[in-house]
């Protein structure tokens, strides 16, 4: 038998790559994640399956983006380390009496994934909704952003409370 002794993994360069530490956790400080939000309230047109801009990375509110990964331009998270990947997202509808929310996680322009969230019809309800998915990413080409549904008869806005209306992802 064989015992291998380390409590840290450097890369050929020398930067730290893993860490363990007495208990046996393991730290990878460079593993893809990231979580966003809205950096300005979005509309969303009635009965329209609309792009989530997330666009705000909201470090002072707990955001981040780990690898640099997510596109605050093209509102995807498109990671150059290929694996599995768990998706998350959540949305928040402000001041409207829809019947329901939908959120959808696509990835390369396809649905993957799909929740809806509903209420009663009460007047000024926030109606909320959150889905989430494990998929495989390829590494170059494979990206997954976030659409909303609604319909509340005319457009509303997502509400931009980090917490909220967030999306967020990491590799398995």
């Amino acid at each position: 038998m064989s015992i291998l002794r380390t409590n840290q993994i450097q890369d050929t360069s020398g930067n730290s790559a893993m860490m363990i530490d007495s208990n046996g956790v393991i730290n990878q400080p460079n593993k893809p994640m990231f979580q966003v939000g809205l950096s300005a309230a979005q509309s969303i047109p009635n009965a329209t399956v609309s792009l989530v801009n997330f666009n705000d990375i909201q470090t002072s509110s707990g955001g981040f983006n780990i690898g640099g990964y997510f596109d605050t331009g093209n509102y995807w998270f498109k990671p150059l380390v290929a694996g599995y990947y768990y998706f998350d997202a959540q949305l928040v509808i402000e001041n409207a009496t829809p019947d329901y929310l939908g959120v959808y996680i696509y990835k390369n322009g396809t649905e993957i994934r799909y929740n809806v969230g509903t209420e009663s019809n009460a007047a000024n309800a926030y109606v909320g909704a959150h889905t989430s998915t494990f998929t495989y990413m390829n590494g170059s080409t494979d990206y997954v952003n976030v659409y909303a549904l609604h319909n509340s008869g005319s457009s509303k806005n997502l509400q931009i409370t980090f917490g909220r209306t967030q999306f967020g992802g990491y590799m398995i």
